[in-house]
């Protein structure tokens, strides 16, 4: 296994009140989740990090605009140096305007993939495998 590095847990309650620990693939899976949830420009130090997929809740999804999503799905989760490749698959609720995607990444300990939803109100990571 890799040194992916260690962490302050920051799991789906949060940050750990304990200050506990995480590494390895747990580490890196929280850290892509971070980018997803961080407003792009938000950082002081990486103007260029997040992407806040929340926004995307209720706008019109057709074939060119989930494609221009999936590529930048793809692209910031490329952009942590742990992640060799990265492919998105986005499905959209046309009444909610609600969505969920599947993330496959490759790292240097091989593939793993995310599975999250999205709604107005949450952001909720429903598998890892």
């Amino acid at each position: 296994m890799n040194d992916f590095g260690t962490d302050i847990d920051c799991g789906p309650d949060g940050l750990s009140p304990t200050f506990d620990l995480v590494s390895g693939r747990d580490a890196l899976v929280q850290a892509i989740l971070h980018r997803f949830q961080t407003q792009r420009g938000s950082l002081v130090d990486d103007a260029n990090y997040g992407l806040d997929v929340t926004a995307w809740v209720g706008k019109k999804a057709g074939t060119a605009q989930r494609l221009a999503w999936e590529q930048a799905l793809e692209s910031e989760a490329r952009k942590d140096e742990r992640v060799l490749s990265a492919r998105a698959r986005l499905t959209f609720d046309t009444q909610t305007g609600f969505f969920r995607f599947t993330l496959a990444v490759t790292s240097a300990d091989g593939p793993f993939s995310l599975t999250l939803a999205v709604t107005d109100v949450s952001f909720e990571l429903l598998a890892v495998s």
